[in-house]
């Protein structure tokens, strides 16, 4: 994996950094990385997330292929729920590592 593809997987959609960033959630490290905890899809609704990925552009992507519309993202004790549309939108912030 060259560094660019690793710097790539670390960037959190813009809207999921807005909402942390405006209730006081720091999500600039990679230990407060938000992380997927439960997927929406419209045929069997809410379904917790086999494992607490962290959320990344390419992730969304992979799940909208999946039919997920909706996920919830937790970072730092604070959930909060996202489209899979809104985080489509606008570029992805870098992780500060």
């Amino acid at each position: 994996m060259t560094a660019e593809m690793a710097s790539h997987a670390a960037k959190v959609p813009a809207p999921a950094q807005r909402y942390f960033d405006a209730i006081g959630v720091s999500t600039h490290g990679r230990s407060d990385h938000p992380v997927i905890s439960m997927t929406f899809r419209p045929e069997t609704g809410w379904r917790r997330y086999p494992i607490h990925k962290r959320v990344s552009m390419s992730v969304v992507r992979r799940l909208r292929a999946d039919g997920v519309t909706h996920v919830q993202l937790r970072a730092a004790g604070h959930a909060a729920d996202f489209s899979v549309a809104e985080l489509m939108r606008g570029p992805a912030v870098p992780a500060i590592s």
